[in-house]
């Protein structure tokens, strides 16, 4: 169990690390060239993904919960309307795309130093 929590431990830092550095023109042409197919699978990968991790970590559900419902409100909306949702996206501050891969990463840095230290 502990190789299986240490592999979800480096992909998260992985892909926070990721997101962190994609710029927004990438993820705007992202979005406009995706199908409903890839979408959809990813978004379920997504959801999986934030429910494996709050399972594994359960002093962080709150913000786990708040983003798996952030996940599956923003599908719905690219789903049912990708001209109002791209609209929508440019005028959002870059910041916001990258406020759960900052939050993930501050607290592994909190656990893994508190591992360390303690």
């Amino acid at each position: 169990m502990a190789f299986i929590k240490g592999f979800i431990e480096i992909l998260w830092v992985t892909i926070s690390f990721k997101v962190l550095r994609k710029p927004r023109d990438e993820i705007t042409s992202n979005i406009e060239n995706i199908t409903t197919a890839s979408f959809i699978i990813k978004w379920i990968l997504h959801i999986f993904l934030l429910g494996l991790y709050w399972s594994l970590h359960p002093y962080f559900p709150m913000v786990v919960v708040i983003f798996i419902i952030l996940q599956i409100v923003t599908g719905l909306w690219l789903l049912f309307n990708k001209e109002n949702y791209l609209s929508t996206f440019e005028k959002i501050p870059e910041i916001v795309n990258k406020i759960f891969p900052l939050a993930y990463l501050i607290y592994f840095g909190y656990n893994f130093l508190s591992f360390i230290i303690f």
